[in-house]
């Protein structure tokens, strides 16, 4: 299938449309109109000339436009008069803005809320789109009785990344779990991807229908292992200072430590095993500087996400990053730091008990069990900032051993800032 063809074709009728549309206009707004159409007609000759050509990403995320030669015709004519640039060059700078917001634009997987309605709806039309864009490119790569399942991944990982696609994906599994011509490896895993809140009622529209289900299983086990190659080179390429890693494995013994590093946060080794089963994430073998072959995952969520998770599977943990104005051989400094978290009733009973030696004004007269059990409901209810105001006073009054006590329940608290929704899919 000749694409750069199929676009001249479909810009051809937008100008077509255009033409007739412009003819039933008065005098005067033709003449409005006489140079965004003579533009236009440039833009036309331009695409017929044999030398005109883009890559076919370019093509493809031109092909998912209602208006191609609309979208290009606006760029060209923000430019000055004096800017040599060319209409291959705005068509090729147009075709990659579509591109990068494609890729960047996360898979919103929440319900209609208010504030996120652009998001919402840019998801739900970029989800649609993805799953037609699976479709026609198994068809356009299937040829006697073979799929070309290189190519076919290849022209929807290079408009729509990978996320987007594998979300498209799992959904139209989990929509065909009787079927056996799914495998059961793949069904587990669809299980397992994250699902839109509002379930099967919101996913079942991005659903693949028109495309057999072997072709689709075949298309999916591809893009998954690709995903994973690619996910593997991202790690890999992840700058790690291994020397100051291991110090901080060996400052904190027995601990989870995570590395906050561009937009994930990374575990290596056995640290990563344990990440994964609290995170759902998945562990992939790379070659780490410094470390050799290693296991590793990563997780795009906030860091404070990341460690609410963590602890809320009893995993004391770690998170450090490096001074951004230091450089890549800086040592890593503590940004959060987490025991294994006591029973909540035994750390509402200690903090009472840490309040009556430091501050025993502040519980003369009061029934101990009373005021245990109403400081357990507030920690339940992650109602935490008194708790923390009273042990930060403490921790900087002069004794130091109830000062190091106030410490350490400090690190058991439940930070306000842990409880921050989740937002966005990942696959790592």
């Amino acid at each position: 299938m000749n694409t750069m063809q199929t676009l001249f074709d479909n810009m051809a009728q937008e100008q077509e449309n255009y033409r007739e549309w412009l003819l039933h206009q008065s005098p005067e707004t033709i003449l409005d109109h006489a140079y965004e159409y003579a533009v236009r007609e440039d833009i036309m000759i331009a695409f017929a000339d044999a030398d005109f050509e883009l890559d076919q990403a370019q093509v493809n995320a031109l092909l998912t436009r209602r208006s191609p030669l609309q979208d290009i015709l606006k760029d060209y004519l923000k430019l000055d008069s004096d800017i040599s640039n060319t209409i291959r060059e705005v068509t090729e700078e147009r075709a990659n803005t579509i591109l990068q917001s494609y890729r960047e634009t996360p898979v919103y997987l929440h319900t209609y809320a208010t504030g996120q309605e652009s998001l919402y709806h840019t998801s739900h039309e970029l989800n649609i789109k993805c799953r037609n864009a699976i479709e026609q490119a198994i068809s356009d790569n299937y040829q006697d009785n073979r799929l070309n399942t290189e190519e076919a991944v290849k022209e929807v990982a290079d408009i729509y990344g990978y996320d987007r696609p594998l979300y498209v994906l799992a959904v139209t599994v989990r929509a065909h779990l009787w079927d056996g011509r799914f495998g059961r490896e793949t069904k587990t895993w669809a299980q397992e991807a994250p699902t839109a809140e509002g379930g099967p009622d919101v996913e079942r529209q991005y659903v693949i229908e028109k495309t057999h289900p072997g072709l689709v299983q075949m298309f999916t086990s591809r893009f998954r292992e690709q995903a994973r190659e690619k996910a593997a080179e991202q790690i890999a390429a992840i700058p790690l200072n291994a020397a100051a890693y291991q110090e901080l494995k060996d400052g904190h013994p027995g601990k989870v430590a995570g590395i906050l590093t561009g937009d994930y946060v990374m575990f290596y080794g056995e640290d990563a095993r344990a990440a994964a089963l609290a995170l759902g994430t998945k562990v992939l073998n790379a070659d780490v500087p410094g470390l050799g072959q290693t296991e590793t995952t990563g997780s795009k969520l906030n860091w404070q996400s990341v460690l609410k998770k963590l602890m809320d599977h009893n995993i004391p943990v770690v998170l450090a990053k490096q001074d951004p104005e230091s450089g890549v051989d800086s040592p890593y400094l503590v940004v959060k730091e987490r025991d294994t978290p006591l029973p909540v009733e035994e750390l509402a009973a200690q903090i009472y008990d840490l309040a009556a030696k430091a501050m025993p004004e502040l519980t003369q007269g009061s029934d101990r069990d009373e005021q245990i059990s109403l400081t357990t409901k507030c920690l339940r209810e992650g109602d935490t900032m008194d708790f923390i105001y009273l042990l930060v006073d403490i921790s900087n009054g002069e004794n130091q051993e109830l000062a190091s006590q106030a410490d350490q329940l400090l690190a058991q608290l439940p930070d306000p800032a842990l409880l921050e929704k989740d937002e966005g899919y990942q696959e790592l």
